[in-house]
């Protein structure tokens, strides 16, 4: 196990092109820290207990993609500092050209165009699930389930009463399921804030295609003071919002796929790794040729490491599922959960199109309706069956409360 008394479990300086996958970060003040790093990808990776927040781009960190990996517990020191994800830095610790003439430690405000996808965030996440701050522009949330029941709201400092607070400009959240859990001190599930004294942060987020589950947090978006927020096609249809909000697309836009990353530069390959167990270890200067890594305690259990030259990494991500109303199956029971025909059971797509129809947002017929109705406890699909879905996919049950003969 780490030592939660470390600064970071991991820590990335001026190192590009990094790869961190299959690896689980626990037990630190801090999980991963990208400063000045840019290109990264970091998959199927597990973050949980931690003082502080999990994973943070920082110093300039542009164009990393998160993927498919779990953050849970947070903020066991510090509450009020315990984001899932923290991207950019307060506006009181940018770099300016005095703050270089006098040596004192500021980050570069520009952190930009960062992809987190088809991530759990929560629960045990006491602020924000993620926190996008002032100067950062084009952050991208997409296919994400973010659980706000650790959310411990005005109680944790730091105003940490929502799942999302957005500073920053052009945020795009798509296609994600928020779910309250029954948790009132989460005020709302978006909040917009403009941060500095020109009013220019906070501007033009598209909240688009997004499933709000909300029994005790009932406001949906929250853009008020000088910010401003696109909310359309979301569930369900008459969800509250307040503020500046147009329930429309804005002009020009269009569907953004998650950006391709090209290099030809040496890359860090991690794989096949059951526990990555790091007390304040750095990644340094990295070059096109070369990676010196500096290491205080590096305790990792069948892993290879291996350091190879990755020639082209191609990211794309599905923004479109067909839903086939025809499909027969030998033994029905077997796909219950299966809401997109494809065989697969209880990933993030079929929770959305399960959410779709339970906010009354599209009509599931044929064998997705039968496969819908998870919990035949109750023969109809309503949101019994969407929490057992969700449950089952989080792992927190092993198997569907599925009854039928």
């Amino acid at each position: 196990m780490g030592n939660d008394n470390a600064s970071y479990n991991f820590e990335c300086q001026n190192a590009d092109y990094i790869i961190f996958n299959h690896i689980n970060f626990t037990n630190a003040a801090k999980g991963l820290m990208l400063d000045n790093s840019s290109n990264c990808i970091i998959r199927y990776c597990n973050f949980s207990n931690y003082g502080e927040e999990a994973v943070h781009f920082r110093d300039g960190s542009s164009y990393n993609l998160l993927e498919y990996s779990t953050i849970t517990n947070t903020g066991s020191k510090s509450a009020g500092y315990g984001e899932g994800i923290y991207i950019g830095s307060d506006k009181n610790k940018w770099e300016s050209d005095s703050s270089i003439d006098t040596g004192t430690t500021m980050f570069r405000k520009e952190c930009d165009y960062n992809v987190v996808s088809n991530c759990v965030i929560g629960g045990g996440v006491t602020a924000e699930c993620v926190d996008i701050k002032e100067g950062t522009t084009g952050t991208r949330l997409e296919n994400c389930i973010f659980k706000m029941g650790g959310i411990l709201g005005v109680s944790a400092a730091n105003y940490a009463d929502s799942a999302i607070d957005i500073k920053g400009n052009d945020v795009v959240i798509k296609n994600c399921v928020f779910e309250d859990e029954g948790n009132a001190l989460c005020l709302e599930a978006i909040q917009l804030h403009s941060q500095t004294e020109d009013r220019l942060w906070g501007r033009n987020a598209v909240i688009e295609n997004n499933t709000f589950i909300l029994t005790a947090c009932i406001v949906a978006v929250n853009a008020t003071h000088d910010t401003e927020a696109y909310f359309f096609d979301n569930q369900p249809s008459d969800i509250a919002v307040i503020g500046t909000i147009y329930k429309y697309a804005p002009d020009g836009y269009e569907v953004i796929t998650t950006p391709s990353i090209t290099t030809t530069t040496t890359s860090l390959d991690i794989t096949t790794t059951t526990e990555l167990d790091i007390t304040t270890t750095t990644i340094i200067d990295t070059t096109t040729t070369s990676l010196d890594i500096i290491t205080t305690s590096l305790d990792i259990t069948t892993t290879s490491l291996d350091i190879t030259t990755t020639t082209e990494l191609d990211i794309t991500t599905t923004t479109s599922v067909s839903i086939t109303t025809t499909i027969t199956h030998a033994e029905p029971t077997e796909f219950i959960g299966d809401i997109d025909g494809d065989d697969q059971i209880g990933k993030i797509a079929d929770v959305v199109l399960l959410g779709k129809h339970v906010a009354s947002k599209i009509t599931l017929t044929g064998q997705s309706l039968i496969n819908a109705n998870t919990d035949t406890r109750d023969p109809a699909v309503n949101v019994a069956d969407l929490q057992a879905l969700i449950k089952f996919m989080l792992k927190q049950i092993t198997e569907l409360p599925y009854h039928g003969e």
